[in-house]
């Protein structure tokens, strides 16, 4: 289970890993992981769409970098 946790708590950004990691079980913290990246607001939808739109590759950037990015 420790290693599931650490999954986790790798694959999320620092401020939502601090919100899962002091959940006991895997399920709890994949649970709480969910709800917190499900968003159907559709202001929330709008705003993801325009940073998408918005971001471009820096000159000298790897496409691989900028994929990262996105």
């Amino acid at each position: 289970m420790a290693k599931t946790k650490r999954m986790i708590l790798d694959g999320v950004l620092d401020h939502i890993a601090s919100h899962v990691a002091t959940l006991s079980t895997t399920k709890e913290m994949w649970d709480a992981v969910g709800k917190l990246y499900e968003n159907p607001l559709e202001n929330r939808k709008i705003i993801l769409k325009e940073k998408l739109r918005t971001t471009k590759m820096y000159k000298g950037e790897s496409i691989s970098s900028y994929m990262t990015r996105i």
